[in-house]
């Protein structure tokens, strides 16, 4: 046989098996019924995955992949226990799970929040605290994490927001007192903060302040007109009136005496009608930035829209978007929130720099907007009368496109994730991340093997 075909049979025996050993390698995590990927987060090393179900009872389980799907660590959440957060923390090398307290019940006692930290190599419980977990943020550096708690909710009395050494699960002190605010890390040592401000509804106050001052004045001549009965029915023991004069006097006496009640009845009926009107409202929301450092308060502004309409924090949520998120490359806050006194239709999305001036405001009404990370980089994917676009971050424009522009090159990202009920938020580059039924599978990208 000559050479040239004994290499062509050789090439032709190695053809099955590079084509087995080319293709994306799957790899399969099975969940309990109705278990859905809840979050799924991303460090240089690490992928975290949340998934679990609401009914019929709440159910979490959490693992911590590497970055070919291979499962690392796996933790079952309590039962009855809402997990928030399941986070691997790289320069630990520790996984943060958050798990919501819960008020007890039928004779049942209820459970604080908790918080837990594992050795991702180890498996091993490293501490754990019962303080605060309804909101939380880590930061870029992986040292610290800002919670807060919902008393409410099985959580500790007292102040609820919390910065903790993520090392050990320890507070680390600060001059702060707020009791309700969205947080996160502008970086490593400084934190941006929205609060919600109120006012005086302006016509409740007028309405109550004239109120005040007619009742003073009714009041007075009531006073006075009683005062004359008595002094009336004192000269006509003395005869210093007739009867006569006596009877003129009372009867005008009580004319004005009933006219004042008919006055205080009106004024009652009006008093009902201004007590179903707020009397307070809300006021422009202030963001704030803390240095955990130097535990100062570095800037605070009110923020307006660019065409001087107050933004406000509102009584609405967007779990696609969360309320507050900073992008940590650009150092951009983004703010969803809504223009004053407004219903959630005029809900937007607000664009501020790390002077925290806003740049753009975006409407939300009738659009479903999703925050989609990629690394350090936040972009905005948004579903409209059944048409997915992205968000132009410069201009809050909408661009009627799949891809991405990264710092990395261009992404193609899922033709109809603003259709998909529970999204995956997170992209990662090398790691594409799908659930089947009742099961997690991970490939490696395409993009990834070239």
């Amino acid at each position: 046989m000559k050479i040239n075909e004994q290499v062509l049979l050789l090439v032709l025996f190695l053809i099955p098996f590079c084509w087995l050993y080319g293709q994306p390698q799957s790899k399969v995590i099975n969940l309990e019924n109705n278990f859905n990927i809840q979050e799924v987060s991303e460090t240089k090393n690490y992928v975290g995955v949340k998934a679990g179900r609401q009914e019929p009872n709440f159910k979490y389980t959490a693992y911590v992949l590497d970055k070919t799907g291979n499962t690392l660590l796996e933790k079952t959440g309590e039962d009855n226990r809402y997990m928030i957060q399941a986070e691997a923390v790289e320069p630990l090398n520790y996984f943060i799970i958050v798990q919501q307290g819960y008020e007890g019940y039928a004779g049942t006692p209820g459970k604080d929040d908790l918080i837990q930290a594992f050795d991702i190599k180890t498996g091993n419980e490293v501490w754990q605290t019962h303080a605060n977990a309804l909101r939380y943020s880590v930061s870029p550096d992986g040292k610290y994490m800002i919670t807060q708690s919902d008393v409410t909710m099985g959580g500790p009395s007292g102040s609820n927001f919390t910065i903790m050494n993520l090392e050990n699960g320890t507070s680390v002190s600060h001059t702060l007192k707020l009791r309700s605010w969205f947080a996160e890390w502008l970086d490593n040592d400084r934190i941006v903060i929205a609060l919600q401000q109120i006012k005086n509804n302006p016509e409740t106050k007028s309405y109550y302040e004239d109120l005040a001052k007619k009742n003073k004045e009714r009041n007075s001549l009531i006073d006075y007109l009683i005062h004359q009965r008595m002094q009336l029915s004192i000269e006509l023991k003395m005869r210093k009136v007739s009867q006569q004069e006596y009877d003129a006097k009372m009867a005008d006496n009580t004319q004005k005496y009933d006219e004042l009640n008919k006055q205080k009845s009106e004024v009652e009926r009006i008093k009902n009608l201004h007590q179903q009107k707020p009397a307070i409202m809300l006021a422009a929301s202030k963001l704030m930035i803390y240095n955990m450092q130097t535990r100062q308060k570095e800037l605070e502004k009110e923020i307006y829209a660019p065409d001087g309409m107050p933004i406000v924090l509102g009584s609405f949520s967007n779990e696609d978007l969360g309320t507050l998120s900073v992008e940590p490359s650009t150092q951009t806050i983004y703010f969803c929130a809504r223009k004053e006194n407004m219903d959630v239709a005029s809900s937007c999305l607000v664009i501020l720099n790390k002077m925290l001036s806003a740049s753009v405001v975006t409407p939300l009404a009738g659009m479903r907007l999703i925050k989609l990370k990629v690394e350090d980089e936040l972009f905005f994917i948004a579903g409209k009368q059944g048409t997915q676009y992205v968000m132009d971050k410069n201009t809050g424009g909408l661009n009627r496109t799949n891809k991405i522009i990264t710092k990395q090159g261009e992404i193609t990202i899922d033709s109809d994730i603003v259709k998909q009920p529970m999204p995956i938020k997170t992209y990662i580059r090398n790691l594409n991340i799908q659930q089947k039924n009742n099961a997690i599978e991970f490939s490696v990208r395409k993009e990834a093997q070239q």
